[in-house]
């Protein structure tokens, strides 16, 4: 840098700003005063400068053509320069919410007063986006209604009203432009609140908070991933993120479960992702969540997956209690086809609890996450599974045991639990101490609630049984006379099965591998988005059977800034042990201490429904849903 002529540094950053970065103006501004006699400071503001781009090289604009909005974005700081007394003014037009146009610069006049500097300006923006609408007209883009948006209530009311007073009368004639352009109904000037306007960054020295918060109201990147575009997280587990998106080619939502290729070489996950493809790809079935495809890019692997809008059938429990006998006996009567199912394709699920149960749009049971699935080729030479795994209140006793066991009878065990949840509300195996727990399911030490009808505590019982060999079978389950009451089989969809080559996704060869594209999207969600993003109001199940909001996510409406709402939560949340986490306007909190079901995970995320009004979203990520509640 020492070689380089101070001017040439601020040309480039002056190019840089002109072309890609409104966020930059102001300073480069600022900069750009000094190019006479530059001194250290002014060149350890430019390496500022430059270390800040660096850091932000994701940073890009993306067009899209089904968008063409047309807004703009106006402020003035009063003197913002003090040698020559002159304001500082700025605006910013975003096209689709990407900015287009924007300039930050000093006004051409000695403003008296507030007003009057803030007047001129809507006047002179005022004219940038008549132009840039005649532009989109002649490009075929019309645009029904213009809006621009002001923080000065004053400048709003004496555009739109001819009243003069003492600091108004001597305004030029040519600065009252803009109230023939309302008029005319050339465009719209509306109040935003100083907080939300993204224009405050072209005029003034901002917080790292407010800059980000300005920069994310224009644009924010979505990645694109083969034909699908990947929207907001649904939860996150140790190892994968799982991501709602959506086919670009059909507009189909899918759950997308996101794993990190270098993070699973680490923790040595490859077999475990690679055996719930080949498992997930066997089975068709209307009540187990359906595989679409697979993909990979260099870094991720992506498992495309049927999005199922209901939640999890335990989010019903803890809302309900338990459930009545008819609705719990539909549910075990699906889980049982799926079940059954799985194990004619010869997969044993064995981590089978509420919470990989999900309920799709009409009510109905979908069976989820195959991660410790095994196939019937995975036991050993005397026919039997000896992996200890899934969830202690859900276990087999012959699989605590440890001596091997049925993959088969152990999933019956898991369903049994899941009926006596599902009817009584809570587990008929429970204890704080592991070992004091295995005691008791070894010797099935449980107690079946009175009110119970006596069909459903016979088929409880014989399922609950200690000895695998004298447990009830899948067929005589299929038989009993409780069981069949209200009976529907499962209709199966004619579906073609693709089978997926599982070594593809780990090949580097560029022919298997997709592209990862990075493209801006609106952050300012209109009513649609706001209202897709609860379970309860789903338009995309618009015509289709409602159903109850689950109670993974909370969520409430605030007028305060987005800013002050992550504050406020940051300090209400320290005190009672979390972690904080920030980045732009989410944030996570995840508790120090572990619960019943580890560290309590919750994502937070301050969406701005109106200038004026934001909605606070909290989602359960990881841990107890009885202690997020609380």
């Amino acid at each position: 840098m020492s070689k380089v002529p101070y001017s040439s540094a601020i040309g480039s950053l002056m190019y840089a700003m002109v072309c890609t970065r409104p966020d930059i103006a102001h300073v480069v501004g600022d900069v750009s005063r000094f190019m006479s006699d530059p001194g250290k400071e002014h060149w350890q503001s430019v390496k500022w400068i430059l270390w800040y781009l660096r850091g932000t090289m994701g940073t890009i604009f993306c067009y899209s053509g089904s968008d063409t909005t047309l807004r703009g974005y106006v402020d003035l700081d009063m003197v913002g320069d003090v040698d020559s007394r002159r304001s500082t003014t700025g605006y910013i037009y975003t096209v689709g919410g990407t900015a287009v146009s924007w300039i930050s610069q000093l006004q051409k006049l000695v403003a008296l007063s507030t007003m009057e500097a803030e007047y001129v300006v809507a006047t002179e923006v005022s004219k940038e986006m008549i132009w840039l609408q005649q532009l989109l007209k002649e490009l075929g883009h019309k645009q029904e209604e213009c809006k621009m948006h002001s923080d000065s209530q004053s400048v709003i009311h004496l555009a739109k009203n001819s009243a003069f007073h003492s600091k108004t009368k001597h305004i030029q004639l040519r600065y009252h432009f803009i109230r023939t352009a309302l008029e005319e109904d050339k465009l719209k000037l509306e109040k935003i609140h100083t907080s939300q306007n993204p224009a405050d960054m072209m005029t003034k020295v901002v917080t790292r908070d407010k800059l980000k918060l300005c920069s994310a109201l224009m644009q924010t990147v979505k990645t694109r991933v083969g034909k699908y575009e990947l929207g907001r997280t649904l939860g996150e587990g140790a190892f994968s993120k799982v991501r709602v998106a959506r086919n670009m080619d059909t507009g189909e939502r899918v759950a997308i479960k996101v794993h990190d290729k270098q993070r699973v070489l680490q923790n040595k996950m490859i077999e475990r992702i690679k055996r719930e493809i080949s498992t997930m790809q066997l089975i068709k079935h209307p009540n187990v969540v359906q595989l679409h495809e697979v993909m990979a890019s260099k870094t991720k692997i992506y498992i495309v997956l049927e999005f199922v809008t209901g939640g999890e059938l335990l989010d019903k429990i803890n809302d309900l209690g338990r459930l009545k006998e008819d609705e719990a006996r539909r549910y075990f009567q699906q889980l049982i086809n799926a079940v059954d199912y799985c194990h004619s394709r010869g997969v044993y699920h064995r981590d089978l609890k509420p919470e990989n149960l999900l309920l799709d749009t009409f009510g109905d049971l979908k069976v989820s996450d195959f991660g410790f699935s095994a196939l019937s080729r995975d036991t050993r030479k005397d026919g039997l599974l000896h992996t200890t795994c899934g969830t202690p209140n859900y276990v087999a006793p012959e699989v605590i045991s440890g001596k091997g066991y049925d993959g088969t009878t152990a999933d019956l065990w898991s369903c049994g639990v899941i009926l006596f949840v599902l009817m009584a509300g809570y587990f008929p195996f429970d204890e704080s101490n592991i070992i004091a727990l295995y005691r008791k399911i070894n010797k099935a030490e449980f107690k079946i609630p009175k009110q119970l009808s006596p069909g459903a505590k016979n088929i409880i019982s014989r399922i609950l049984d200690p000895n695998p060999r004298t447990r009830i079978t899948m067929a005589d389950i299929l038989k009993d006379e409780w069981f069949r009451k209200g009976y529907k089989p499962p209709k199966f969809p004619k579906e073609d099965v693709i089978m997926y080559d599982i070594h593809d996704i780990f090949s580097d060869s560029e022919e298997y591998l997709v592209m990862e594209k990075k493209e801006t999207q609106v952050v300012l969600r209109n009513a649609f988005e706001l209202i897709s993003m609860s379970q309860g109001l789903d338009l995309g199940t618009l015509f289709e059977k409602p159903m109850g909001i689950v109670k993974r996510e909370k969520r409430f409406i605030s007028k305060k800034s987005c800013i002050e709402i992550l504050s406020k939560i940051e300090e209400a949340v320290t005190p009672l042990g979390f972690n904080v986490e920030k980045q732009n306007h989410k944030m996570k909190l995840k508790s120090v201490k572990a619960g019943r079901k580890g560290n309590l995970a919750i994502a937070t995320e301050v969406v701005e429904v109106a200038p004026l009004l934001v909605m606070v979203n909290f989602r359960k990520d990881a841990g107890d849903t009885l202690e997020f509640q609380e």
